[in-house]
């Protein structure tokens, strides 16, 4: 009687041991797509950014009172503050 309780312990162990390792693996997939999906919301916030940048430049060289200097493309703190999501108006 003795050994049926000793394996049945042994068997609870190892059904205890198989989902704990199960939850672990599980654990571990749902951290990686977290990091992966950070990173992809970085990379699209910088590029919607850097649109954003590009069609604040366009539209500055199309209107007429526009210089036929190039624009420089350094951010301007107002610019900064508008990709930050500031006011989205421009100065």
């Amino acid at each position: 009687m003795e050994l049926l309780f000793s394996v049945g312990r042994h068997l609870g162990i190892a059904v205890a041991k198989l989902r704990s390792d199960s939850e672990a693996r599980r654990l571990s997939l749902l951290d990686e797509r977290n990091a992966l999906a950070y990173e992809l919301h970085d990379s699209l916030a910088q590029t919607l950014a850097s649109l954003r940048f590009q069609v604040w430049m366009l539209d500055d060289s199309l209107r007429p009172d526009a210089t036929s200097q190039i624009p420089s493309t350094r951010p301007t703190p107002s610019y900064a503050s508008y990709c930050a999501g500031g006011p989205h108006q421009r100065p």
